[in-house]
């Protein structure tokens, strides 16, 4: 498990970060496991969760799901708030 501030700027009257990244890898047998989240302590509360799975399906060939809920994934929609589910093939086994 992972925790690190992402913003240390800190203003005069708050000695605490405004953002912190939480991640956590599982593995067990042929699966894995991930979860992200950022928390946001400003009054915006643009938080932001991420739940990687990957498993096999045959031979190297493993299957991938992902889901997104939040502010954040990208430059482009840093300001909007997505909710996404998206399924797939990891190669990265294969190489």
């Amino acid at each position: 498990m992972t925790i690190s501030p992402i913003d240390n700027r800190q203003s005069r009257y708050r000695r605490s970060p405004r953002h912190v990244r939480v991640q956590y890898n599982y593995r067990t047998n042929n699966h894995e496991l991930g979860v992200l989240v950022r928390q946001s302590f400003e009054s915006s509360n643009k938080n932001y969760l991420q739940i990687d799975w990957t498993f096999p399906l045959w031979g190297n060939i493993r299957g991938y799901a992902q889901f997104l809920n939040g502010y954040g994934e990208s430059l482009i929609d840093y300001n909007a708030k997505i909710e996404r589910f998206g399924l797939g093939i990891l190669l990265s086994d294969l190489l």
